[in-house]
């Protein structure tokens, strides 16, 4: 796994994260706004696992989830997936106030692997753990860094572009910041909800 490679991945998603919200929150009106982040509790997480599920099946496979709040928007998300796991046309969507719209559709390329080899159906990943490690996260800035006012500017489920087993190689990636700005972190852990590292 390279973990460079799969950072820049992530970051183009997040840059056009907030292109799409800006766009869509100018077009349309907030439709049953949360008001807090619903990936920091375990029902929360279950509400977005059932968004996703409504949008694409049950069966459905993701190469990458990514998941962010704002206040005047609520819960967004961007994702790249499809029904079919083994298809090699996959679909990105984001979801903004009470909406998704398909953004874009991508045509893999696959060397020495099937697409299922790159994607994870929500029933394969323990999502519910994520309020968990993002506790830990801001722990653990507030232990190394003095840094006790933080929040999520984002959360990535990433299957990594060279793997040797998705699920040992998938991450998940959690970004914090000061509520009032300045650096990011990134957390990274294993899918198992290990911590590996985090970077800034």
């Amino acid at each position: 796994m390279k973990f460079k490679r799969l950072f820049k991945r992530y970051c183009k998603g997040v840059f056009l994260f907030f292109v799409l919200s800006a766009l869509l929150t100018a077009c349309t009106l907030p439709v049953n706004k949360e008001k807090t982040p619903s990936f920091e509790t375990e029902e929360g997480i279950k509400g977005i696992i059932e968004k996703l599920e409504n949008k694409y099946s049950k069966e459905a496979g993701f190469n990458k989830v990514l998941l962010m709040y704002q206040e005047d928007v609520g819960d967004m998300i961007s994702c790249t997936g499809a029904n079919d796991i083994n298809s090699y046309v996959l679909i990105e969507s984001f979801y903004s106030n009470g909406y998704w719209q398909d953004t874009a559709e991508i045509t893999l390329e696959i060397e020495n692997g099937e697409p299922s080899d790159f994607m994870f159906k929500l029933d394969e990943v323990d999502v519910t753990k994520i309020p968990k490690l993002i506790e830990e996260a801001k722990k653990t800035l507030a232990d190394d860094k003095n840094l006790e006012d933080t929040k999520v500017q984002s959360i990535g489920i990433i299957v990594p572009d060279e793997i040797s087993d998705k699920l040992s190689d998938l991450i998940y990636l959690i970004i914090l910041e000061p509520k009032n700005g300045g650096t990011r972190f990134t957390f990274n852990y294993t899918s198992d909800g290990a911590f590996i590292d985090y970077t800034y």
